[in-house]
C-alpha cells in the first residue's frame, strides 16, 4: 500500500535496423560501452519470477471505480520552443516526426478518447495535462496495446507526493501496454526520482481485476540487455520530450527516447496471458503531454472501464 503526506519539492516491419527511429543521426542501436546499468529499487516484497525481482509499484488505480474524463479550454498544451541541447534537437524532431518508425502510423488521441480510470486528465483537442499525484488512463481503443507514445513537458512535482509502502519517493511518467485492469498491465516508466532511468515492470495477477484484489502484488522488474545510453540526458522542466515503446509477438521490447534506443530486453510472453489497451501513467509529477498509439479503430471511454470491472 501507499501512504500519502506532504513532503518538500524533491527536484530544483518492427523492429528492423531504424525501429521507432533508432538509426536518426546515424546512431546504431547500440549504446556507449561502460553505462551504468539498471539496478532495482528497494522492495519490501519477496522476489519475482525467474531472474527478475519484484517492486511494488505506486498503487495502481481500481478501474471499476474510475473517475471522469474532464474537458476543459485551459489545458496547457506542450512548449515547442522550449531549450535543447543542440545535439538532441535534431533527433527530437524526427523522432517526433515519426515516433514508432516508418510505415507506422500513429493516431494522437483527443479529448474522449483517452479514458482516465485514477487521477484527473485535462484535455483539448490532442493536448493534455496532469497536476494529480497519482494519474492512470487507457486508449478508447481495441486494438492490441503492443505499442503507444508519449510526447511531453515536465512542469515541476505535484503539491502532494504519494511513497511506495517503504518509503521510496518516485516521480515518473510512462505508458502501459496490454493493460487489461489495474492487476494485469505491463509498465514501461521513466523516472525522475529517485533515478533517472526506465523501469519495465510487468504486473501479472491471474483472475484478478480490482486493486482490493491485487494491491500491489505480481511486479516482476526486467533489465535491459543494453546499457543505458549516455546520450540520454535526464528529464527536466521545461523541456519537451518523448518516449516510444513498441512490444514484438516473441516478447522483445524496445524503447526510444528522443530517437535513441534506450532499453531493449525480452518479456516471458507465455507468462503475460492478459491482453488490453495501452495507456498512459504519471506519479507525483505534473506533465502536459499528447498520447498516441498505432492507428486503431476506437470505442468508447465507457466500454474500455466496463471491460475491467468484475
Amino acid at each position: 500500500m501507499r501512504t500519502s503526506i506532504v513532503v518538500p519539492i524533491l527536484m530544483g516491419s518492427f523492429f528492423g535496423p531504424c525501429f521507432l527511429g533508432s538509426c536518426i543521426d546515424g546512431q546504431g542501436a547500440a549504446p556507449p560501452a561502460g553505462a551504468e546499468n539498471i539496478t532495482p529499487l528497494p522492495s519490501d516484497e519477496g522476489a519475482g519470477d525467474d531472474n527478475v525481482e519484484a517492486d511494488p509499484s505506486s498503487g495502481s488505480a481500481d478501474l471499476s471505480s474510475s473517475e471522469p474524463f474532464r474537458s476543459t479550454a485551459s489545458t496547457a498544451t506542450i512548449s515547442t520552443t522550449q531549450p535543447l541541447s543542440l545535439a538532441l534537437a535534431p533527433a527530437l524532431a524526427r523522432a517526433i516526426a515519426s515516433p514508432l518508425g516508418t510505415g507506422v502510423s500513429v493516431k494522437w488521441l483527443a479529448a474522449g478518447e483517452l479514458c482516465s480510470t485514477s487521477g484527473m486528465i485535462d484535455g483539448q483537442a490532442q493536448h493534455f495535462s496532469v497536476t494529480d499525484d497519482e494519474t492512470r488512463a487507457v486508449a478508447a481503443s481495441n486494438g492490441d496495446g503492443q505499442a503507444a507514445v508519449v510526447k511531453f513537458t515536465y512542469n515541476g512535482p505535484t503539491t502532494r507526493q504519494q511513497l511506495l509502502a517503504d518509503g521510496t519517493p518516485r516521480m515518473q511518467i510512462g505508458v502501459k501496454l496490454r493493460s487489461q485492469d489495474t492487476c494485469n498491465s505491463i509498465y514501461i516508466m521513466w523516472h525522475l526520482v529517485p533515478d533517472t532511468k526506465i523501469w519495465v515492470q510487468v504486473k501479472n495477477n491471474p483472475g484478478q481485476t480490482t486493486h482490493k484484489q491485487c494491491s500491489d502484488r505480481g511486479y516482476s522488474t526486467y533489465r535491459s540487455s543494453i546499457p543505458w545510453p549516455a546520450s540520454v540526458k535526464p528529464i527536466v522542466r521545461g523541456e519537451q520530450r518523448i518516449m516510444a515503446a513498441q512490444l514484438a509477438a516473441n516478447g522483445e521490447l524496445q524503447v526510444i527516447i528522443d530517437g535513441i534506443l534506450a532499453w531493449k530486453g525480452s518479456l516471458p510472453m507465455n507468462k503475460i496471458q492478459f491482453k488490453g489497451p495501452a495507456g498512459v501513467r504519471t506519479d507525483n509529477a505534473q506533465f502536459s503531454f499528447d498520447f498516441g498509439i498505432p492507428t486503431a479503430p476506437l470505442i468508447s471511454c465507457n466500454q474500455v472501464t466496463a471491460a475491467a470491472k468484475d
